[in-house]
């Protein structure tokens, strides 16, 4: 099992495989705001909903460059496909 220490230390010592899900919370928890990529406005609307992303952006129904344009990301963590 994966043990952190709370709270987290910035910069975070990578490659840290997480379940996207946990990354998120623990970057919450940190103070950061966590914006989350998904598949369907229905898992953009429970991301949010579950307080799990402050935001989440549906990449399939919205114009996603034009979305990420209003965020300013200092740290990215990609996930996809694992």
């Amino acid at each position: 099992p994966l043990t952190l220490p709370l709270p987290l230390p910035l910069p975070l010592p990578l490659p840290l495989p997480l379940p996207r899900s946990i990354a998120c919370q623990l970057f919450k928890r940190r103070g950061c705001r966590v914006v989350g990529l998904c598949g369907s406005a229905e898992k953009a609307a429970w991301l949010v909903g579950a307080g799990i992303v402050d935001r989440a952006i549906d990449y399939k129904g919205r114009d996603l460059a034009r979305e990420l344009a209003e965020e300013r990301a200092e740290i990215y963590w990609d996930n996809a496909g694992k």
